[in-house]
């Protein structure tokens, strides 16, 4: 485990960093480096940012009292949570299990800031569930294939961009509900609030 009062970075050229243990500190994480970051266990921080990475692996939750922002992400563990206390959450890549896993993924930022799946969403092996709660935009930019597909706060929106192949899509307990792309899942679909239709979608 590691401990540290201060902020941290961790920097390298094209090399890999592993964390073997937890890692608490009460500034900022940051990484700067085009390899690959791994986190076999959980990480506190004041705000994390994983950006310049070729891919972020979390086998363990993230909590942070300011927003979080990753690269590339591949979950290693069965369940995954990302908790901030009303802060953004933004994956400026793709997000993926690990082969041979199916992994549930939690994003919890209740007081209204974004939740932003810039890249593609089980691009190469697909998520379990997908949870947010926010009061703020989740926001699914490109494709999704996950299991459970939920968005939850009654202040909150919910937007698909691209195709959603999933076993069920369910935000009525959103206020709005933006849909651009198709939705296709072998369960059911429960949309609340207002929803708007563009691009001529279709839903199955």
């Amino acid at each position: 485990a590691l401990t540290d009062n201060n902020s941290l970075t961790t920097e390298t050229a094209t090399g890999n960093i592993n964390f073997k243990g937890a890692i608490t500190t009460t500034g900022d994480f940051v990484t700067k480096g085009s390899g690959a970051i791994e986190f076999t266990s959980s990480l506190t921080a004041a705000s994390v940012d994983t950006t310049t990475q070729s891919k972020t692996q979390l086998g363990g939750n993230v909590f942070t009292t300011g927003k979080q922002t990753y690269g590339n992400l591949q979950l290693d563990a069965a369940n995954i949570s990302l908790s901030t206390n009303g802060n953004e959450v933004k994956f400026n890549g793709t997000v993926d299990s690990k082969a041979g896993l199916i992994s549930n993924l939690s994003i919890d930022s209740p007081a209204g800031t974004n939740i932003t799946f810039t890249g593609k969403v089980g691009n190469v092996n697909a998520l379990g569930n997908i949870t947010t709660t926010t009061a703020g935009l989740t926001d699914f930019k490109d494709t999704v294939n996950a299991g459970i597909v939920k968005s939850n706060g009654t202040l909150g929106s919910t937007a698909f961009g691209g195709n959603v192949n999933a076993i069920s899509v369910d935000t009525k307990s959103q206020a709005t509900t933006q849909i651009s792309a198709n939705i296709t899942t072998t369960g059911t679909q429960a949309y609340g609030g207002a929803v708007t239709l563009a691009n001529n979608p279709t839903l199955t």
